[in-house]
C-alpha cells in the first residue's frame, strides 16, 4: 500500500497494484493451474515492491514465454467456461495482453514470466 492525494486533497491508501492486475493473475492460475500434478497449491506472495504468483505446471500445449501474450490456449476449457459463465473472463486472450497495458498505465515495470520445475510462475 502507498498513498495518494485523492481529488478533495486527502491523502489515503492505495494497493500498489490496481484491483485488476492481482485478480487477473489469480484467475489466470486458476484456469491454467495442471491439476494432474500433486503436492502443492497456488502460492501468491506480496512483498514491498512486487507480487509473485506460482502455479503448478508448465506451460500449456503452443503457448511459450516469447508468445503467450498473443497464444490463446486453454488447459482446463471447464473451468475457463464456469470462469467465463460467472464473466470473470472472456476466454478472448485478453488477460496477459491486459496485465502488460495496466502495468504500463500503472507506470510499473512489465511482469516476468518463467518456468522451471514444472512450475509456472509470474511476478507482477
Amino acid at each position: 500500500m502507498f498513498s495518494i492525494l485523492d481529488d478533495d486533497r486527502i491523502f489515503r491508501s492505495a494497493p500498489e497494484y490496481p484491483e485488476f492486475l492481482r485478480f487477473e493473475g489469480i484467475i489466470n492460475a486458476v484456469t491454467h493451474r495442471n491439476y494432474s500434478l500433486q503436492g502443492d497449491h497456488i502460492r501468491i506472495l506480496l512483498f514491498n515492491d512486487h507480487m509473485e504468483i506460482f502455479s503448478l505446471g508448465k506451460l500449456p500445449n503452443i503457448v511459450t514465454l516469447d508468445n503467450m501474450k498473443y497464444t490463446r490456449y486453454s488447459r482446463n476449457p471447464k473451468i475457463a467456461r464456469v470462469l467465463s459463465d460467472f464473466g470473470y473472463v472472456r476466454e478472448l486472450n485478453e488477460g496477459v495482453k491486459h496485465i502488460y497495458s495496466d502495468m504500463e498505465e500503472a507506470f510499473l515495470k512489465d511482469p516476468k514470466y518463467s518456468e522451471t520445475n514444472n512450475v509456472e510462475y509470474s511476478a507482477i
